[in-house]
């Protein structure tokens, strides 16, 4: 469920954390040949299928950790989606905000891992395209969401470049609504983390807009190093 999680030994991890963003299943094609042209036959040896995108990943990571962890994204009401939901619960992940559609099909990424080392990455984002300030918010202020709201003490938003619904001023809105919807519930105004990494799709100094807008909302950024070399307006060899 999405309460807190108890640690071992050392204490307690009190409270739980709200991942919301981009989600997709994963199927990563192992030890995989690149391909000599666009048309050749590529062979890859087994292939795994597992929740991924920001929000999945994380929330499983903090669960792993013992934190309490919530998913918020837009899944298709297709078979991918209910594994996409079957992993994410079958690793304590409380589910109960997932919003189904009917009208669009579940993300789904394919990653050849080459055997040589480093990996493709074919995805596409479909669901995650309905992801809006709205639907967040509609999902929040849904009946019963207040109780799951009440223990949650942190805000993880991740993969905004990848949400076309969710940058700029959208992306402002969402965090704005979402942590006094969080306060509201909980009484205590949250903790604020975006994730970028490795996502920005080469966006120099965010020339696009896309998280700039929010970044005074933020409290915590993940971002890779050339990216954070970007958003800060440093130079990689200045650093």
């Amino acid at each position: 469920g999405g309460g807190g999680g108890g640690g071992g030994g050392g204490g307690v991890l009190v409270g739980s954390v709200l991942c919301a963003g981009l989600a997709c299943l994963d199927q990563q094609l192992l030890q995989a040949s690149e391909p000599s042209s666009r048309e050749a036959i590529a062979p890859f040896s087994g292939c795994v299928v597992q929740a991924g995108g920001s929000a999945p990943n994380t929330a499983t990571a903090l669960r792993a950790l013992g934190c309490g962890a919530s998913v918020l994204s837009v899944l298709g009401s297709d078979l991918h989606g209910d594994e996409l939901a079957r992993q994410l619960a079958g690793e304590g992940v409380d589910t109960s905000l997932l919003v189904r559609r009917s009208d669009v099909s579940t993300s789904l990424a394919v990653l050849p891992v080459f055997e040589g080392g480093g990996r493709g990455c074919w995805v596409d984002l479909s669901a995650n395209n309905l992801l809006t300030p709205d639907v967040v918010l509609g999902a929040m202020r849904a009946p019963g969401a207040a109780a799951r709201l009440a223990c949650v003490r942190a805000l993880h938003v991740g993969y905004p470049h990848l949400l076309r619904g969710l940058q700029g001023p959208a992306l402002l809105q969402l965090l704005e609504a979402a942590a006094e919807a969080v306060e509201a519930a909980s009484g205590e105004a949250p903790i604020v983390s975006l994730d970028v990494n490795g996502a920005t799709l080469g966006a120099a100094a965010d020339a696009d807009g896309v998280i700039g807008p929010a970044l005074g909302k933020v409290d915590l950024l993940h971002a890779n190093f050339e990216e954070a070399c970007h958003i800060s307006g440093r130079a990689a060899g200045s650093l």
